[in-house]
């Protein structure tokens, strides 16, 4: 089997947990008036695929596709901007919190802080990108597998990277150190997607900025309207930072709503912590042990989140593990449309929320149905990069 299950029988409505409050609709609208205030900013399509529903006999199915975000072919740069912007006014005292009034702040610093952060490759070029925009130096440490095209293309941006010997959870530990032992001596952010002892404000930021990808869905979609309100919303899973921002405005959309939408997580069987989490049943996360291999390098995480994952496991519907031979097809599914379904270019990291439905639907009948998808399904991806290694994408799916 290409796909393996946890199931988790939840039940709507959800128990009430603190957590959901950080993720509220109010402020996913905040945020997403936040992100209007970039320059270049516009929603990401999304991507009607109606031949595909029929094919998969699914009622409906759309994409959300955040290569288009603000041309940096991922999603990223929503919870790098918000978490920067905030500690900024808070270090500052900035009441208007909106791109151009940063600008002009970090401008008139006679010294500006460094940026530090550790990547699988889109968090980090996103931190770069903001680092030119504000005009500071970044420090982006990179794992021993990062591929060359990732790393090119963030150095680039004039960031100092730094590739490993470790991977990305050693990479993490030692971006932090960094980052301590230069704040003894200047002003420096450590911007991290994912928890760690005693640092937990920042990620939990940029989970929320990336709230403003289901305002957008809701929005452009039409998404309130009863015939369109998605029964199934599958999110891809590294630590959890991504898959537990999208839940918790899910789980706040839903109480709005008085419907259930079932969240499917999915991630690679080479690096599935939160699934194993699951597995494990004990309510505690577990980190994966030893060398993690998958082509799936945003996903290829071994720690899962701390406020990720209590989110996940109290309102995820089942969690997927998948080997990388589904997202290879779900890459190919989305570059070679049925009929006049739009072209997606979605990288490995992206396309196997797609690669796992095509593949229950086609091919796995028990899962399919444990999932409840069925004839009138109304079900949401979201495609998180684009050919992010170009090299590997071409050798995968072909020239886009």
């Amino acid at each position: 089997m290409l796909c393996d299950l946890n199931k988790l029988a939840t039940d709507y409505p959800f128990y009430y947990n603190p957590i959901f409050d950080d993720f509220s609709l109010e402020l996913a609208e905040k945020i997403c008036q936040f992100h209007q205030t970039i320059p270049g900013y516009k929603p990401t399509p999304m991507v009607d695929m109606k031949n595909m529903a029929k094919n998969l006999n699914v009622g409906k199915l759309w994409t959300k596709d955040e290569s288009k975000r603000f041309d940096l072919n991922a999603y990223k740069f929503l919870g790098v901007s918000y978490s920067l912007a905030l500690e900024l006014a808070k270090d500052h005292n900035v009441k208007d919190l909106n791109w151009g009034t940063l600008q002009k702040l970090v401008s008139g610093m006679e010294t500006k802080p460094l940026l530090i952060t550790a990547t699988d490759g889109n968090h980090g070029y996103a931190l770069a990108f903001a680092a030119k925009l504000l005009g500071c130096e970044a420090i982006i440490f990179m794992p021993k597998d990062a591929v060359d095209g990732r790393v090119t293309r963030t150095r680039a941006l004039g960031a100092d990277v730094r590739k490993m010997t470790v991977g990305y959870d050693d990479s993490v530990i030692e971006a932090r150190a960094e980052a301590d032992r230069l704040g003894k001596k200047r002003k420096v952010m450590y911007i991290q997607d994912t928890t760690l002892d005693n640092y937990w404000d920042i990620p939990l930021k940029i989970m929320q900025g990336y709230m403003t990808i289901l305002v957008e869905a809701w929005n452009v979609g039409n998404l309130d309207d009863p015939a369109n309100i998605p029964t199934h919303v599958f999110l891809q899973v590294g630590v959890g930072t991504f898959s537990g921002g999208m839940s918790g405005f899910l789980v706040n959309k839903m109480k709005k709503l008085r419907k259930k939408i079932k969240i499917i997580t999915v991630e690679p069987r080479g690096a599935h912590c939160v699934f194993r989490s699951h597995k494990i049943g004990d309510g505690k996360l577990h980190a994966m042990e030893g060398d993690l291999e998958t082509i799936m390098a945003g996903l290829n995480c071994g720690v899962p989140s701390g406020i990720g994952w209590p989110i996940l496991k109290d309102v995820a519907t089942a969690f997927l593990s998948c080997d990388d031979q589904v997202t290879v097809s779900g890459m190919k599914h989305y570059f070679n449309p049925i009929g006049d379904d739009p072209r997606v270019i979605s990288g490995e990291s992206g396309a196997v929320s797609l690669g796992a439905l095509s593949y229950v639907s086609k091919y796995d009948v028990e899962i399919r149905k444990k999932l409840g998808i069925d004839e009138n399904s109304r079900i949401l991806l979201i495609s998180t990069e684009g050919d992010t290694d170009p090299e590997g994408f071409i050798r995968l799916c072909g020239k886009p």
